[in-house]
């Protein structure tokens, strides 16, 4: 009846955003006077991109621990012991079959590198120190790697003495079918480490 809104519940993502909406009672809500209450649907906006990638069909999916991968957020929480896991992919598979690259930089949190001075698509800046560094090239002359259909997934335990720190990830497909055709970024994500 009229009490429905003392009920909060989560009904899915009904929007299709990778972010689940909450439906919310609304108490006293009885506009065709039958006792039957009503709710609202409250849409969780999508989170602001931080570390903006190409914009390209090439995606990061990360989570700490046993959360599920996730590329909407791309700033993260992590402490000394946590593992880290990094997935990037195309979806389309525009970039199946190609070279697939993760670079990598360490800041102090809340200083970002910023991104490679005229490419803005490139968080990763070798002109601030500490520098980036590969932590996976595909490019190997004697065994090359391809980027699998489903991308390509990496996990990192977090050792201690990080606090206060960060690292950003970023990953990239060489490809003549990017947009600047030599390759492709996805947006970075962060994991700040905390005690």
């Amino acid at each position: 009846g009229d009490q429905a809104g003392y009920a909060v519940g989560g009904v899915g993502d009904l929007d299709g955003d990778g972010l689940a909406e909450i439906a919310v009672g609304a108490r006293w809500d009885d506009d065709a006077s039958v006792d039957a209450g009503s709710f609202r649907v409250l849409r969780v906006p999508s989170p602001p991109v931080h570390y903006p990638g190409s914009r390209e069909d090439l995606f990061m999916f990360t989570a700490v621990e046993s959360a599920a991968l996730d590329r909407r957020l791309d700033i993260k929480i992590a402490r000394a012991g946590d593992v880290l896991h990094v997935n990037w992919r195309s979806i389309q598979g525009t970039f199946d079959r190609v070279a697939p690259i993760l670079v990598a930089q360490f800041f102090t949190t809340g200083s970002p590198p910023g991104p490679y001075p005229g490419i803005s698509s490139v968080q990763i800046n070798p002109f601030v120190s500490p520098g980036p560094f590969a932590v996976f090239d595909g490019n190997n002359v004697a065994i090359p790697v391809i980027m699998p259909p489903g991308g390509l997934s990496l996990s990192f335990l977090t050792p201690p003495g990080l606090v206060g720190n960060s690292v950003l990830f970023q990953g990239m497909a060489v490809s003549p079918l990017s947009k600047n055709g030599i390759f492709a970024t996805t947006h970075a994500h962060e994991f700040r480490f905390r005690p």
